[in-house]
C-alpha cells in the first residue's frame, strides 16, 4: 500500500492541522495566524496544579 493513497483521508477527530505544546505569552504569534484561521489555545493549568505548568498551552492551528 502507498503512503500517498492515504494523503486525502481524514481519519481523525481534528482535522489536519498544527498541534503543539508552547510555554509563555502567545498573543503575538496568535495574531501572526492570517484571519479566518481556525485555531485554539488549551491550558495545560486547567488540568495541572504545579506552577511548571503555568503559561503552557497545547496550541491547535488548522491547515
Amino acid at each position: 500500500m502507498e503512503f500517498s493513497a492515504h494523503i486525502d483521508k481524514q481519519r481523525h477527530a481534528l482535522p489536519n492541522g498544527l498541534l503543539a505544546f508552547k510555554g509563555g505569552n502567545l498573543r503575538a504569534e496568535i495574531k501572526a495566524i492570517p484571519r479566518g484561521t481556525y485555531s485554539e489555545l488549551l491550558a495545560i493549568s486547567d488540568y495541572f496544579d504545579e506552577p511548571f505548568f503555568n503559561e503552557k498551552y497545547i496550541v491547535y492551528v488548522q491547515a
